[in-house]
Protein backbone atom coordinates (compact mmCIF):
# COMPACT_ATOMS: atom_id res chain seq x y z
CA UNK A 1 0.00 0.00 0.00
CA UNK A 2 3.14 2.45 0.90
CA UNK A 3 4.31 1.29 -2.69
CA UNK A 4 1.00 2.56 -4.27
CA UNK A 5 1.09 5.70 -2.56
CA UNK A 6 4.62 6.58 -3.06
CA UNK A 7 4.33 5.59 -7.03
CA UNK A 8 0.65 7.95 -7.33
CA UNK A 9 2.84 11.15 -5.58
CA UNK A 10 5.49 10.68 -7.93
CA UNK A 11 3.25 10.82 -11.03
CA UNK A 12 1.39 13.47 -10.00
CA UNK A 13 4.66 15.36 -8.53
CA UNK A 14 5.96 15.02 -12.23
CA UNK A 15 3.38 15.57 -13.88
CA UNK A 16 3.09 19.21 -12.63
CA UNK A 17 4.97 22.13 -14.72
CA UNK A 18 7.24 24.11 -12.83
CA UNK A 19 7.04 26.55 -15.52
CA UNK A 20 4.39 29.48 -16.05
CA UNK A 21 4.56 31.08 -19.30
CA UNK A 22 2.25 34.56 -20.47
CA UNK A 23 2.49 36.24 -23.63
CA UNK A 24 0.78 39.07 -25.52
CA UNK A 25 -2.32 37.89 -27.15
CA UNK A 26 -2.20 39.17 -31.44
CA UNK A 27 1.83 40.05 -31.05
CA UNK A 28 3.04 38.33 -34.61
CA UNK A 29 6.08 36.30 -33.31
CA UNK A 30 7.94 35.47 -36.93
CA UNK A 31 8.54 39.15 -37.09
CA UNK A 32 11.20 38.98 -34.50
CA UNK A 33 14.70 38.08 -35.84
CA UNK A 34 17.50 39.22 -33.31
CA UNK A 35 17.99 39.31 -29.71
CA UNK A 36 19.98 41.02 -26.92
CA UNK A 37 20.26 41.02 -23.37
CA UNK A 38 19.59 44.44 -21.10
CA UNK A 39 22.96 46.09 -20.42
CA UNK A 40 24.10 44.49 -17.02
CA UNK A 41 26.29 47.56 -15.29
CA UNK A 42 27.57 45.62 -13.29
CA UNK A 43 29.91 43.01 -13.74
CA UNK A 44 28.29 39.31 -14.68
CA UNK A 45 28.02 36.70 -11.91
CA UNK A 46 28.66 32.86 -12.87
CA UNK A 47 24.76 32.12 -12.78
CA UNK A 48 24.40 35.25 -15.32
CA UNK A 49 26.84 33.78 -17.41
CA UNK A 50 25.41 30.83 -17.58
CA UNK A 51 22.12 31.44 -17.90
CA UNK A 52 22.92 34.05 -20.74
CA UNK A 53 24.77 30.71 -22.46
CA UNK A 54 21.83 29.01 -22.58
CA UNK A 55 19.34 31.36 -23.98
CA UNK A 56 21.68 32.09 -26.53
CA UNK A 57 21.77 28.36 -27.27
CA UNK A 58 18.09 27.80 -26.53
CA UNK A 59 16.73 31.30 -28.95
CA UNK A 60 19.80 30.62 -31.39
CA UNK A 61 18.19 26.78 -32.02
CA UNK A 62 14.12 28.89 -32.48
CA UNK A 63 15.43 30.79 -35.69
CA UNK A 64 16.61 34.10 -33.77
CA UNK A 65 20.25 35.98 -34.14
CA UNK A 66 22.30 37.29 -30.77
CA UNK A 67 23.28 40.63 -31.17
CA UNK A 68 26.10 40.94 -28.79
CA UNK A 69 27.03 44.24 -29.79
CA UNK A 70 23.21 46.15 -29.97
CA UNK A 71 22.75 49.76 -29.43
CA UNK A 72 20.39 52.61 -29.64
CA UNK A 73 21.41 52.94 -33.28
CA UNK A 74 20.95 49.24 -34.59
CA UNK A 75 18.74 47.48 -31.57
CA UNK A 76 17.72 43.63 -31.51
CA UNK A 77 14.49 42.42 -32.03
CA UNK A 78 13.85 41.38 -28.99
CA UNK A 79 15.28 42.32 -25.89
CA UNK A 80 15.74 39.79 -23.00
CA UNK A 81 15.58 40.70 -19.19
CA UNK A 82 16.27 37.87 -17.00
CA UNK A 83 15.74 38.51 -13.63
CA UNK A 84 15.44 36.36 -9.97
CA UNK A 85 12.42 37.05 -7.60
CA UNK A 86 12.61 36.09 -4.06
CA UNK A 87 9.15 35.58 -2.21
CA UNK A 88 9.09 35.59 1.60
CA UNK A 89 6.28 32.97 2.61
CA UNK A 90 5.34 32.56 6.33
CA UNK A 91 3.26 29.50 6.81
CA UNK A 92 1.15 28.55 10.17
CA UNK A 93 2.06 24.60 11.38
CA UNK A 94 -0.53 23.03 14.52
CA UNK A 95 0.89 20.28 16.90
CA UNK A 96 -1.52 18.71 18.25
CA UNK A 97 -1.14 17.38 22.07
CA UNK A 98 -1.61 14.14 23.72
CA UNK A 99 -4.84 12.83 25.04
CA UNK A 100 -4.13 14.62 28.63
CA UNK A 101 -5.96 17.93 27.55
CA UNK A 102 -9.53 18.14 28.11
CA UNK A 103 -10.57 20.04 25.26
CA UNK A 104 -9.91 20.00 21.23
CA UNK A 105 -7.92 22.99 21.35
CA UNK A 106 -6.13 22.91 24.42
CA UNK A 107 -3.67 20.49 23.17
CA UNK A 108 -2.82 22.24 19.85
CA UNK A 109 0.17 24.24 19.15
CA UNK A 110 0.40 26.58 16.89
CA UNK A 111 3.59 28.29 15.18
CA UNK A 112 4.77 29.78 12.17
CA UNK A 113 7.76 28.45 9.67
CA UNK A 114 9.07 31.56 7.29
CA UNK A 115 10.74 30.57 4.01
CA UNK A 116 12.09 31.94 0.93
CA UNK A 117 11.00 31.05 -2.54
CA UNK A 118 13.50 31.89 -5.50
CA UNK A 119 11.82 32.44 -9.07
CA UNK A 120 13.80 32.65 -12.10
CA UNK A 121 11.89 35.28 -14.29
CA UNK A 122 12.72 35.75 -18.25
CA UNK A 123 10.65 38.98 -20.25
CA UNK A 124 11.34 39.47 -23.72
CA UNK A 125 10.63 43.20 -24.47
CA UNK A 126 9.94 44.06 -28.10
CA UNK A 127 12.27 46.86 -28.33
CA UNK A 128 10.33 48.95 -30.93
CA UNK A 129 7.26 49.10 -28.09
CA UNK A 130 8.99 48.71 -24.98
CA UNK A 131 6.61 46.08 -23.93
CA UNK A 132 6.85 42.99 -22.76
CA UNK A 133 5.42 40.21 -25.03
CA UNK A 134 6.15 36.68 -23.61
CA UNK A 135 7.73 36.05 -20.13
CA UNK A 136 8.37 32.35 -18.56
CA UNK A 137 8.72 31.71 -14.91
CA UNK A 138 10.72 28.92 -13.45
CA UNK A 139 9.57 28.25 -9.83
CA UNK A 140 11.47 26.23 -7.19
CA UNK A 141 14.42 27.93 -8.37
CA UNK A 142 15.99 27.22 -4.54
CA UNK A 143 19.37 26.68 -5.26
CA UNK A 144 21.89 29.74 -4.61
CA UNK A 145 24.51 28.18 -7.53
CA UNK A 146 23.88 26.20 -10.72
CA UNK A 147 25.94 24.25 -13.35
CA UNK A 148 25.80 24.83 -17.18
CA UNK A 149 23.75 21.60 -17.72
CA UNK A 150 21.32 22.44 -15.11
CA UNK A 151 20.72 25.86 -16.58
CA UNK A 152 20.12 24.71 -20.05
CA UNK A 153 17.60 22.27 -18.87
CA UNK A 154 15.61 24.74 -16.88
CA UNK A 155 16.14 26.78 -20.16
CA UNK A 156 14.93 24.41 -22.26
CA UNK A 157 11.57 23.88 -20.34
CA UNK A 158 10.72 27.52 -20.63
CA UNK A 159 11.19 27.54 -24.01
CA UNK A 160 9.27 25.25 -24.60
CA UNK A 161 6.43 27.65 -24.80
CA UNK A 162 8.48 30.04 -27.40
CA UNK A 163 7.03 31.25 -29.68
CA UNK A 164 3.28 30.39 -28.20
CA UNK A 165 2.11 29.91 -31.62
CA UNK A 166 4.20 26.73 -31.95
CA UNK A 167 2.12 25.25 -29.09
CA UNK A 168 0.18 22.14 -30.08
CA UNK A 169 -3.21 22.64 -28.82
Amino acid sequence: MKQLVLILSFILLSSCSSVKYDYQPGVDFTEYKSFSFVPNTKSKSLNRQRLEASLIDGLELKGLVFKADAFAADPADLVIKPRYQIVNRERMVTAHGGLYHRSYYAGTDFYFVESQERYLVVEFVDSKKNEVVWQATSYGFNAITFSQEKFNKIVNEMLLHFPPDSLKK
